[in-house]
């Protein structure tokens, strides 16, 4: 695998290739896109989560751990989390404007490994908010990246990373505090969630060098719809594989996979300005 990833993520081992701010139209596009997005979210109305959400399909215990293969499958989380930090690390060092959004993202990765298995330990709807928070951290930290890189260095860092970081947290926090309402509403935790792949979709024809280059996001944006459709096929999978895994594992799998990607290509540049 690490044999074909410098082919598939080409940055270079030294300097990290110049990014080229996205254009003023694209930035409308983008502006654009999203505005969309959330006025359809209003007009949709409150989505509600699954009744039977908490229902897996591999429910064994393992020496004395319940749900023991998707409780398990989040250790790559925590590693892969702790790899993106010690890229942050390396970006830090560089001066690039995008550490410590790499850093956020990183740190959300590596906990949402603990708030998943804790989560999946015993599926209920307050082990679910402490899943759900660390992964809208992760997703929007990854969104500052992509922007940082990108469109504005500013969304690396400061008030607007800030903002976007408790953004994520209040979507989860509205989600479970809707469930008292009698009206479960995922809206705002979806848009957080999906943010990275909406501004991907606008960014990706016109992106051009950054650390994380196109060819590391579409890597890892491919990796992640590979998760969700393992998520919504986790009984069909179990199944089909006679029950040796099923759909939810193999989403964890996959998840942790795409954000290795990035992980990855983050770790191999840029080096730090003493090195250059």
């Amino acid at each position: 695998m690490t044999a074909v990833l410098p082919h598939l993520l080409p940055v270079g081992a030294g300097r990290a290739p110049e990014a080229l701010p996205a254009s003023r139209m694209t930035r409308r596009v983008l502006a654009g896109v999203f505005a969309i997005a959330v006025i359809a979210l209003a007009l949709v109305g409150p989505i509600p989560q699954p009744s039977d959400y908490h229902a897996f399909a591999d429910v064994r215990t393992l020496l004395g751990v319940p749900y023991a293969m998707d409780v398990l499958s989040n250790l790559p989380f925590v590693l892969v989390g702790l790899w993106m930090l010690r890229a942050a690390r390396q970006w830090q060092q560089s001066h690039h404007p995008g550490a410590a959004a790499l850093a956020l993202a990183g740190l959300g990765c590596a906990l949402t490994g603990l708030g998943s298995a804790y989560y999946h330990l015993e599926p209920n709807h307050w082990g679910l908010l402490w899943d759900r928070l660390p992964i809208g951290v992760t997703a929007v930290g990854l969104l500052a990246v992509l922007l940082a890189e990108h469109v504005d260095a500013r969304w690396g860092r400061g008030l607007r990373l800030a903002a976007l970081a408790i953004g994520a947290l209040l979507s989860s926090i509205y989600w479970y505090m809707s469930i008292g309402w009698g009206a479960q509403d995922l809206r705002p935790y979806l848009l957080a969630q999906f943010a990275p792949m909406l501004a991907l979709a606008v960014l990706a024809p016109g992106m051009r060098g950054g650390v994380l280059h196109r060819g590391a996001w579409g890597l890892a944006a491919l990796g992640y719809a590979l998760a969700k459709v393992c998520e919504v096929l986790d009984d069909r999978i179990y199944e089909l594989t006679g029950a040796l895994i099923s759909g939810h594992t193999l989403k964890h799998l996959w998840a942790a996979l795409a954000l290795a990607l990035l992980a990855h290509a983050a770790r191999r540049g840029p080096a730090p300005a003493s090195a250059r």
